[in-house]
């Protein structure tokens, strides 16, 4: 079943059962389809919790605590965070420039994928 959908101008992403389908909306030329790609892109251990995008960003979090950055503009993955523990949420800026995310323990922290900071969040209902 869908779990979640996300869209912008040039794309639509929807998790489905720990994999993220991304789907170009607008073809990449005449004659050509568009193209949907599967994330993770083959099977392992990891299944994604959340997904969303954000900017020109496919921002997901697996459920052993990595959280990747997906460039929408370059088709390339351009950033990977390893938490300490698994992610359940993330909440990310219009840019994709922060994201809070909330782990499995409860915890909220603030990304910063320029560089790399994560700070605690306190006090988190």
């Amino acid at each position: 079943s869908v779990e979640v959908v996300s869209l912008n101008a040039t794309h639509a992403s929807v998790l489905i059962e720990g994999r993220v389908y991304l789907h170009s909306i607008e073809p990449k030329g005449p004659g050509v389809a568009p193209e949907t790609m599967i994330f993770p892109e083959k099977e392992d251990e990891r299944s994604i919790s959340c997904a969303t995008i954000a900017g020109i960003f496919l921002i997901y979090a697996h459920s052993n605590g990595h959280l990747q950055y997906y460039s929408l503009a370059d088709g390339t993955e351009v950033n990977e965070f390893r938490h300490t523990a698994g992610l359940r949420a993330i909440y990310p800026n219009h840019a994709g420039t922060r994201v809070v995310m909330v782990d499995q323990i409860g915890g909220a922290y603030l990304y910063n994928p320029v560089n790399d900071d994560c700070l605690a969040v306190p006090d988190v209902p």
